[in-house]
């Protein structure tokens, strides 16, 4: 025997349970209300200059900061010969009874002062390396980051004389080429740059010059 189920009695039962459902749901909510609130879960965040993120010892965050700017440092000394321009200096760190609050500072300065060296290790490498080339002293900076220093000034009469500072200058039809002239067996140690290149062209003779003496230019 068959049982009619009217569509009446199904909405209604599905209405009942609706109902019920949302009736446990705002229980379990006013129980979350009444509840204390768990403490937040810690973010993970990139470094920043700040103790807390790096350690809870400001002496070994301040330490750390130190660290990276004197290694940040570095580069520049070899940079700031070449300029002929003056070093930063180091922060001067804390004695033996500073207090947190002045290690906390020395640390921030640390962290600002190894963010000041990159930038200026980059600003150096485009002053050395890539000069806005006015005439042939332009490429002193380049020669003395390459050459030794006592024969720097005979490298800039070489330039002056062979090449007048272009880069791209050509004699005897092509067969040298660059700053220094250097001919066609030497221009595989320019590498990939070319000896048009004038930080590879310099890199270049200072070898040449190393391995063979003046020699490869005779009329010195």
């Amino acid at each position: 025997m068959r049982v009619a189920i009217r569509p009446s009695l199904i909405l209604v039962l599905f209405l009942g349970l609706l109902a019920f459902y949302l009736f446990l749901g705002g229980m379990t909510l006013a129980r979350a209300d009444t509840s204390e609130s768990p403490e937040p879960s810690p973010s993970i965040s990139l470094p920043t200059p700040s103790p807390s993120a790096e350690a809870p010892n400001p002496h070994l965050w301040a330490k750390r900061w130190a660290k990276q700017a004197r290694h940040n440092r570095l580069p520049l000394k070899r940079l700031s010969r070449c300029l002929v321009r003056k070093l930063p200096s180091l922060e001067r760190r804390p004695g033996q009874a500073a207090t947190d609050r002045q290690w906390n500072r020395y640390g921030h300065r640390c962290y600002k002062a190894a963010v000041r060296f990159v930038n200026l290790k980059a600003k150096w490498r485009r002053l050395v390396f890539q000069p806005v080339v006015v005439n042939y002293m332009d490429w002193a900076p380049c020669v003395r980051y390459y050459w030794p220093a006592d024969k720097v000034a005979t490298a800039m009469i070489v330039i002056r004389t062979e090449s007048g500072g272009r880069a791209n200058a050509r004699g005897a039809g092509g067969m040298y080429r660059g700053l220094f002239q250097l001919c066609s067996s030497w221009w595989g140690y320019c590498g990939s740059a070319g000896p048009y290149n004038g930080p590879a062209n310099i890199r270049a003779a200072a070898k040449l010059q190393r391995e063979c003496g003046w020699g490869s230019w005779p009329w010195l």
